[in-house]
């Protein structure tokens, strides 16, 4: 398989205009948040820990820790019922090493985080770093200009 190619993810096409629906999976407490600090995603590690690593996907209780007003927050997909989305934290200094992420992993860039994470979450990882590149760039539409969301 090629690394950042085929998510493991079911991308729920039906349900990703439902604001409603979404909103109530991002903060339904059994979804995961994937945090990304300047694209980089959030590796978990524990002393010792030897590849392949676990993906930093937190609750959403952690998460809204690390969000400021307005971050972008894309739905990823499920995870047979759970959602998953990718949060950009736009914090000045890594997260990593204070608050609620102190001592429990790292951000890396995304190719060396995909070196270290099975196939399938390389993947995951591909994907949230594309779709919060994509917000970044892309704010307003090139046709109306209204802001995307």
């Amino acid at each position: 398989m090629i690394p950042f190619a085929g998510s493991p993810l079911n991308r729920a096409s039906e349900k990703r205009t439902d604001a409603k629906w979404i909103d109530s999976k991002r903060r339904d407490p059994s979804s995961l948040v994937r945090p990304m600090w300047q694209l980089q995603p959030f590796l978990l590690v524990q002393d010792n820990s030897a590849p392949p690593l676990e993906l930093g996907l937190l609750p959403p209780e952690v998460a809204d820790q690390l969000a400021s007003d307005g971050a972008t927050c894309v739905f990823l997909g499920l995870d047979r019922d759970r959602a998953i989305f990718a949060l950009d934290v736009p914090l000045a200094d890594d997260p990593a090493k204070a608050g609620p992420l102190a001592g429990r992993g790292y951000f890396r860039d995304a190719r060396m985080a995909a070196s270290f994470v099975s196939i399938k979450h390389a993947a995951i990882i591909g994907q949230a770093k594309a779709m919060i590149d994509w917000h970044h760039r892309h704010g307003f539409c090139p046709a109306c200009g209204a802001p995307t969301q």
